[in-house]
């Protein structure tokens, strides 16, 4: 491989570059803070399999991967003068993605379990080798869900109905698995009291 050629501009330090891909990431980010604002382009194709992928692992889905993974990056690029260490670039990246990820589940009101998904998990009292509730028993299961607070009916949407580990909804919320932990059985106990009041059990 060629040596790496660059000359840096006295009043700009701009780089040039005859072989980019050779480039740190810290030596690119230093040529777009410094004016070589299309030199972005390489950080993002050099980091868009692992953000897509990642992206997708969380939403399981490729259209809303994709979408992530555009926000993450424009996020990054406007956030790029307050990054510390360059070199943590990818890192970094990965955890402007997380906080995007959150938001948008947010925005999509996931912490909201619609009725026509209640169903699925709580068998009928009228006929209870089957799925399927009325329309007052689904009422009844969704204001059950309303009453619990937002950090408990938050990570039970992600682990029954996204199916997430402990492990990812941990990394997603940034709480100890311990936390996780704790607020699916208050969650599970809650919504299994109010069960029971009613008398399906």
């Amino acid at each position: 491989m060629a040596p790496l050629k660059t000359h840096p501009s006295e009043e700009k330090g701009i780089l040039t570059v005859e072989d980019k891909s050779v480039l740190r990431d810290r030596e690119i980010i230093h040529s777009v803070l410094n004016g070589e604002k299309e030199n972005y382009a390489m950080l993002v194709e050099r980091y868009q399999s692992l953000v897509i992928g990642q992206a997708w692992q969380l939403c399981r889905n490729w259209d809303n991967a994709s979408d992530l993974a555009q926000e993450t990056f424009l996020a990054a690029y406007n956030a790029l003068d307050r990054l510390q260490n360059q070199e943590a670039f990818g890192g970094w990246l990965l955890g402007i993605l997380r906080n995007i990820y959150h938001n948008w589940l947010r925005a999509q009101k996931l912490h909201t379990i619609p009725l026509d998904e209640t169903h699925e998990s709580i068998p009928s009292r009228d006929n209870p080798g089957e799925t399927g509730l009325s329309q007052d028993e689904m009422v009844k299961i969704s204001r059950y869900l309303q009453a619990l607070p937002d950090k408990y009916r938050e990570v039970l949407v992600l682990k029954y109905l996204k199916d997430f580990s402990y492990r990812e909804i941990s990394s997603l919320l940034k709480l100890p698995v311990s936390t996780v932990t704790m607020r699916l059985n208050y969650a599970r106990k809650f919504l299994l009291r109010k069960i029971k009041e009613d008398g399906w059990l």
